[in-house]
């Protein structure tokens, strides 16, 4: 996810969002990411990515262990892809057309 949004911060394809800068107990965690992965991201987008990154993990977890029923709500597929598109478009992605 870092990686991703490293590239499409650098071509210019997402900005710097307008988000309340982190505190600094989570700008100084956010920094040791950014050194571990050699990622030039700007704090607040790498706050979102972070977030974007738990809710993806979250969603897998919830179709692993069935928690959206035995159904999958009806179309599991469609609701994972409306997550992701969501997800992208929190992060100032641009959407991706087939």
């Amino acid at each position: 996810m870092v990686g991703i949004l490293a590239d499409a911060h650098a071509a210019g394809v997402v900005a710097d969002p307008d988000d309340p800068a982190p505190g600094q107990a989570l700008a100084a965690g956010l920094a040791d990411v950014r050194a571990q992965l050699d990622a030039a991201v700007p704090d607040r987008l790498l706050v979102r990515g972070v977030l974007a990154f738990t809710s993806v993990f979250g969603i897998v977890s919830f179709e692993v262990f069935g928690q959206f029923g035995p159904d999958g709500l009806g179309d599991a597929e469609e609701l994972f892809e409306r997550h992701l598109a969501s997800l992208a478009d929190q992060l100032g992605l641009p959407p991706i057309r087939p």
